[in-house]
């Protein structure tokens, strides 16, 4: 069965996938495969769950390590998988799809239903399956043939494409005369000749025609003489003189050739400086290619940059865009107020500003960039005793502490100095009242007063 992971987040630097409902009654994972991968991501991921709460700790993305996963009969199933990337333009990914084994069984078509005529099977059109690059496992529609003349050397000649599969042709080789083919060990196919008087033939080609003219002309030519020759034996003299000038005709062909063998190595010599020229513009066309692969790596590099400055350029300008709309028009100081000035808080595009007062016991003094604030000393009166706990209270009379009509603060600590807390009441004239439960409190206590 096959799923395709139609939930995708993607943010700077990762891309998820993962499925909210569960698949049902998988028995094994087979493979997965991505769809619109490009550049290079640092890290794949992939965790599973049974119930959606409790969850494996990340994995590798690996076909090995996806089918490694146990299911040992569970119902639901849920996967999540993460791409790590440097940043948005590094790498990306479209579509994860997970192909699986179910132990689902679908319910049966009840009998005298009509056949349903889908535009899609899985999701997908029919161009999809149609698309050889979507199959997995071998082409076995594909078929390779010899020619079927038995021979078992042979090479590559065409290919022939149908609806009904792929067909592959192959030529053999066949010697003839002295040449021999046969296959060797090593997977190659060996053409070599048994004719071993081919060793020893003088080299002729093109170059010689006229001088072959030449000789076929005085081939002939020779023969008319000596048919001359044999009718007129009394023309002997006029014989001989044609003889010569056919020595000198041998002679002016014999510098014709010398000629023509000095002009041979000539052009031998002109043919390797041309070799030796063809050879050094390959190694700097070589050169060229390389700097052009390089010049290309400059220019991608280049066109990332450009694609980052552009978002850069983007951002800064929705940035000035706020700055012009939300700007402070104007700031605005407390009237009728003596002070030092404080920023308060900004309402349409406003800044107020607050002034901080000198009150009883400080001095305040500013400069351009600091306030400072000074208090006075204070005098703190205090008044300590011992009692003797009797009864649930004690009153402290104002003429006996002398500390005022309050308000105070009164501590007290128990035989083993301890801090308690009472019940404290003070009179309008000053007196003091400290109120217990009974056992609260035994012995001598102490009490602190300040006021």
């Amino acid at each position: 069965m096959q799923y395709e992971f139609t939930e995708k987040s993607e943010s700077v630097k990762t891309i998820e996938f993962v499925n909210s409902n569960p698949l049902i009654n998988v028995n094994k994972i087979t493979y997965f495969k991505e769809f619109g991968l490009s550049g290079n991501f640092i890290k794949k991921e992939f965790r599973y769950s049974w119930d959606d709460i409790v969850w494996a700790g990340w994995q590798t993305l690996t076909q090995q390590n996806v089918g490694d996963i146990e299911f040992n009969d569970v119902s639901n199933f849920w996967l999540e998988v993460k791409y790590t990337r440097a940043n948005i333009l590094s790498a990306d990914i479209q579509t994860f799809y997970l192909f699986y084994d179910s132990n689902y069984e679908t319910a049966p078509v009840p009998e005298g239903a009509d056949d349903i005529d889908a535009d899609t099977l899985g999701g997908e059109l029919p161009i999809y399956y149609l698309n050889r690059a979507n199959f997995f496992g071998p082409y076995s529609d594909l078929t390779i043939s010899n020619v079927t003349d038995g021979s078992s050397a042979g090479v590559y000649d065409s290919r022939s494409d149908s609806s009904l599969g792929t067909e592959f042709f192959f030529k053999r080789l066949e010697g003839r005369n002295s040449i021999s083919v046969y296959d060797g060990s090593d997977g190659k196919i060996f053409i070599s000749h048994n004719d071993a008087s081919y060793g020893t033939l003088d080299y002729i080609d093109g170059s010689l025609a006229a001088r072959d003219t030449s000789i076929a002309y005085l081939d002939t030519l020779t023969q008319t003489h000596t048919t001359n020759i044999a009718n007129l034996d009394t023309s002997v003299s006029a014989l001989d003189t044609l003889t010569q000038t056919h020595t000198t005709d041998i002679a002016n062909l014999d510098t014709s050739v010398s000629a023509l063998d000095v002009l041979t190595q000539t052009h031998t010599t002109n043919i390797a400086n041309l070799d030796t020229s063809v050879s050094a513009l390959d190694v700097l066309t070589q050169t060229h290619t390389s700097d052009i692969a390089n010049l290309d790596t400059s220019v991608s590099a280049l066109d990332t940059l450009t694609q980052t400055h552009d978002i850069s350029i983007g951002a800064l300008e929705i940035s000035i865009s706020d700055l012009s709309t939300g700007k402070i028009d104007a700031v605005a100081s407390t009237t009728g107020v003596s002070g030092h000035d404080v920023y308060s808080l900004e309402v349409d595009n406003i800044s107020y500003i607050k002034k901080i007062v000198q009150g009883t016991g400080t001095v305040i003094t500013s400069d351009s960039s600091v306030i400072t604030i000074e208090a006075g000393s204070t005098t703190v009166n205090k008044y300590s005793a011992n009692f003797t706990v009797a009864g649930t209270s004690e009153i402290i009379t104002a003429a006996t502490h002398q500390l005022g009509t309050g308000p105070f603060q009164v501590v007290l600590f128990d035989n083993v100095n301890d801090q308690v807390y009472v019940g404290t009441s003070y009179a309008a004239n000053g007196d003091i009242t400290l109120q217990w439960i009974s056992g609260a409190l035994t012995g001598d206590c102490s009490v602190f007063i300040t006021g």
